[in-house]
């Protein structure tokens, strides 16, 4: 079987009830700028989505998640022309729909973590770099679109999460950073809100 552009997903794959597997690219699809697929369990494969960069990004590093509707929700790392990366939904129908762009001076950029969702349907994930000391950032994007920043790192308590998030049933978040802390070497983190 051959996904449709460079598969490099640093989350894994995503599986719904039906058995079907959803993952990203990062390069490929029209304007090589990565993709959102679906693969059968026939080994039939749909791309999804191709990214155009601005305005829905470019560069899907962190993979996707699945709602219990059916919805998949991915980051973008890039955005191409000085977009810093997105978060984005798409529907079960295949309609893409970008929920927040990041921004360079405000809450961090290049998301190449992945995301978890809780309960609610809130989405929590990192930036590489950015926040208050450009060593990245914990965000959090609700339903409805708005983002809360739940920390920002600041190199003694670690810089440049990479790694996707790990929520645990009581909303505790748990992680790791790949540089600083009393080290330097990275840390794992526990944030509880």
């Amino acid at each position: 079987m051959s996904i449709n552009g460079l598969a490099r997903d640093d989350r894994g794959l995503a599986r719904d009830a039906a058995g079907n597997l959803y993952g990203t690219t990062y390069y490929g699809g029209e304007l090589n700028l990565g993709t959102v697929f679906k693969v059968a369990p026939d080994g039939t494969e749909t791309v999804l989505h191709s990214f155009t960069g601005p305005p829905d990004g470019a560069l899907p590093s962190g993979g996707v998640i699945l709602d219990s509707l059916g919805n998949l929700y991915g980051t973008t790392s890039s955005g191409c022309s000085g977009y810093p990366g997105t978060v984005f939904k798409i529907d079960p129908t295949g309609v893409e729909t970008v929920l927040h762009v990041f921004d360079v001076a405000s809450d961090g950029y290049q998301p190449i973590g992945g995301l978890a969702i809780d309960m609610a349907g809130n989405l929590y994930g990192t930036t590489y770099a950015g926040g208050s000391f450009d060593w990245g950032t914990v965000f959090k994007i609700d339903p409805s679109g708005t983002e809360t920043i739940l920390h920002e790192f600041n190199e003694t308590d670690g810089e440049r999460p990479t790694a996707p998030l790990l929520l645990s049933p009581d909303g505790t978040l748990f992680g790791t950073t790949s540089f600083g802390g009393l080290y330097t070497d990275g840390v794992i983190f526990r944030l509880q809100f």
